[in-house]
């Protein structure tokens, strides 16, 4: 099986805000994506135990989730503490944890068994999509723990050894041959998949010919202007090749992403930062507007893109 896995956030925000979070274990042969619920706290942390564990073992049962409660907290205390010598404010996050406010999040994944077969498990909105090509038609098949319509109370598993979050997790299993692909997607691609089911087959090769970050950045831009849900966007494409291996041909890693943006930032700062030491001619300080700033940090954001695009043009 070759494996493709993508990752992005919502507009105006960073990788350091995601909570969506993907894992993939060429050992195990299995692959998870997991959304934490915004209204919740550090559910980013809580989306990557719950999809982590599934790929480690393939499975993730309440039994499951109880155990890893612990660690989520035992994670959050260290992140916390962190935060706190760093000279941050971390008074409302030791609130929330004394209130024994918790994390939410969905969880959906596939372990392979052999060559062809495959069993998932779905928790929640982010499902599993079986497509079939057929004459140059896609056919879709949606497979979700929910048989309701989607909407902001997705079932989920919750951080709190007391409550187990909403909806109970459904098993699917499957076979995958030539001409047929599965799909990990969050909820933004499975509501503007359903809502435009006239327009599947072209949307479905959109996916299916996604190769790097950039053109599923590209991509997501496009999806959100015709009208899909700006939401951290989440996107595993299986596609089959007769052999049990899971190949990995591209994978975003958050982590690095992470660290990108937050270099990016630090340069926009440092840029920031030397424009009110000019002065007029009159010595009159200069200002500048909240307009002035967004432009500031869209010229140094397009500024590193293409610093980035020469080092990768040097090194080729």
């Amino acid at each position: 099986m070759k494996i493709r896995a993508f990752i992005t956030h919502k507009r105006g925000e960073t990788f350091a805000d995601c909570q969506d979070y993907f894992s993939i274990n060429a050992k195990t042969k299995a692959l998870s994506i997991s959304d934490g619920i915004s209204q919740s706290i550090f559910s980013s942390e809580w989306a990557k135990l719950l999809s982590s564990f599934y790929t480690e073992n393939g499975k993730c049962d309440n039994k499951d989730r109880i155990q890893l409660c612990s660690t989520w907290r035992s994670n959050v205390d260290k992140i916390i503490q962190e935060k706190e010598n760093l000279g941050e404010n971390v008074r409302l996050a030791k609130r929330l944890l004394a209130q024994n406010r918790s994390a939410g999040a969905t969880l959906c994944g596939i372990k392979f068994t052999d060559s062809e077969h495959w069993r998932g498990h779905v928790l929640g909105d982010s499902c599993i999509l079986e497509v079939a090509e057929e004459f140059c038609q896609y056919n879709l098949r949606i497979l979700s723990s929910e048989d309701r319509v989607f909407d902001n109370c997705p079932d989920y598993y919750d951080s709190s050894r007391e409550r187990i979050g909403r909806g109970n997790m459904k098993e699917f299993s499957g076979q995958i041959s030539e001409n047929t692909f599965l799909l990990l997607a969050s909820d933004p691609f499975v509501n503007f998949l359903k809502d435009n089911e006239s327009d599947c087959t072209s949307l479905i090769k959109e996916l299916l010919e996604l190769k790097n970050h950039d053109e599923f950045c590209g991509l997501v831009s496009r999806w959100r202007n015709k009208g899909m849900h700006d939401d951290d966007s989440t996107l595993c494409i299986v596609e089959w090749d007769g052999t049990e291996d899971l190949e990995i041909t591209f994978a975003d890693q958050l982590e690095q992403l992470i660290e990108e943006n937050l270099n990016m930032n630090n340069n926009q700062t440092a840029f920031a930062f030397q424009i009110p030491s000019i002065s007029n001619t009159d010595n009159t300080p200069i200002v500048i507007n909240k307009k002035g700033k967004r432009l500031i940090r869209a010229f140094c954001y397009y500024i590193n893109i293409i610093t980035s695009l020469l080092k990768k043009h040097k090194r080729k």
